[in-house]
């Protein structure tokens, strides 16, 4: 059988979701000796590639690190979690051995339940580039005046490097970034959609099901279709996290979030937590804790706490949920605090999107930051290989 090319690239900061990634493929296919991992590099750490090899070597697997020029980049858009590694796809076929002819694209924000072989061994019917369909790709379709009406997620793509090449989609991709600022709302994704509108076949969303399916599919299904979701729909699905918040923030409410996590035990990253070591420092050292907030990130943040932690109680400045309980203890008004035996041997986390009012708020109060109370952020550790040493 041919090779299974798979293309992926990240940079230091994602090396555990590329491990993450790998590591699901491998366990899922029959072909691990035919796979071969080509990873676009443009400067990553020893380190970090000698996690990526050892995966790889324990799966009897193929990978190859590729050096990439990428100073083209540099003034390339690039916003929220989107780092100018995402950019490096549209290159890929200039990097590439010659032998390779066809290849797998996929995001490191991803796991895979199937036999990758099964979405490889797809027959591109003429197309440059196979993909699934952008769920919320209507509101590109206009600005981008994309005549057929469609509009693809490239964070999985199946490719005819050959038909690539023929057709220039490297420069012409690179063009119309430079060319059309303005326009990019999602990055080389709408440049590729906006030059290869009618270049594209479609696939299943079995094989890119982003984060807003779930949410459709939920809302259609009963309590008792619920309950088994996982066995009754998406076992065999490639999950892509596209929310904002990944599995590896704290404030992540994808309903298959798990499956990262179980990739993630059989990795080096294994004792990971999402919480920020700063935070899991001050846990340590206090019993007791005050949590300023009762919205989503409160209660991902209560989640992740180890049992010795106990919250006696919430805050906020909500007097519609002051005097109401959340798991049981008390919502209290931010200026009762002070009647909770002092903050001696406690500290507030405050769990809030507001946190520069609330800072403001407590400061007045003469609490100090740091010493009295702390910020929890709804982002990620970003010192992920910290968390094994280097």
């Amino acid at each position: 059988m041919e090779n299974i090319n798979i293309v992926i690239t990240s940079d230091d900061g994602y090396i555990q979701p590329a491990s993450v990634l790998i590591t699901s493929i491998l366990e899922n296919s029959k072909y691990c000796k035919e796979i071969f991992f080509y990873f676009l590099d443009s400067g990553i750490k020893e380190y970090s590639k000698k996690i990526l090899k050892d995966i790889c070597n324990n799966y009897g697997t193929n990978i190859k690190f590729l050096k990439i020029d990428s100073s083209i980049f540099e003034n390339f858009y690039i916003s929220h979690h989107i780092k100018h590694s995402s950019y490096y796809r549209i290159v890929a076929t200039k990097y590439l051995p010659n032998h390779v002819e066809k290849f797998l694209y996929l995001d490191v924000d991803i796991v895979v339940n199937a036999d990758i072989y099964n979405l490889f061994n797809y027959n591109l019917d003429g197309y440059i580039l196979k993909a699934v369909k952008e769920l919320q790709g209507y509101e590109r379709i206009e600005e981008l005046k994309i005549p057929n009406g469609k509009y693809f997620n490239a964070g999985v793509l199946l490719i005819d490097r050959l038909k690539w090449d023929l057709f220039s989609v490297t420069e012409k991709t690179i063009e119309f970034i430079n060319n059309n600022p303005s326009k990019l709302k999602y990055w080389d994704q709408d440049a590729l959609n906006a030059i290869l509108y009618d270049s594209w076949g479609e696939l299943s969303n079995l094989w890119n099901a982003q984060t807003n399916l779930y949410y459709e599919i939920e809302e259609k299904m009963s309590f008792k279709e619920k309950k088994n979701i996982d066995k009754q729909l998406f076992e065999t699905y490639l999950i892509h996290y596209t929310s904002f918040a990944k599995p590896w923030h704290i404030l992540c409410y994808h309903p298959l979030r798990k499956y990262y996590y179980d990739y993630l035990k059989l990795t080096v990253f294994k004792e990971y937590n999402p919480m920020p070591k700063k935070i899991l420092e001050l846990l340590n050292e206090k019993e007791e804790i005050i949590v300023f907030g009762t919205g989503t990130l409160a209660k991902h943040f209560k989640s992740l706490l180890k049992e010795n932690n106990k919250i006696v109680a919430f805050l906020d400045n909500n007097k519609n949920s002051q005097g109401q309980k959340l798991y049981d203890i008390p919502i209290l008004e931010p200026s009762s605090i002070v009647s909770i035996e002092g903050l001696r041997n406690k500290k507030i986390f405050v769990c809030s999107s507001y946190y520069l009012e609330i800072e403001e708020q407590l400061v007045k109060m003469g609490l100090s930051e740091g010493q009295h109370f702390v910020e929890v952020k709804y982002g990620y550790n970003e010192l992920l290989l910290g968390d094994i040493g280097e």
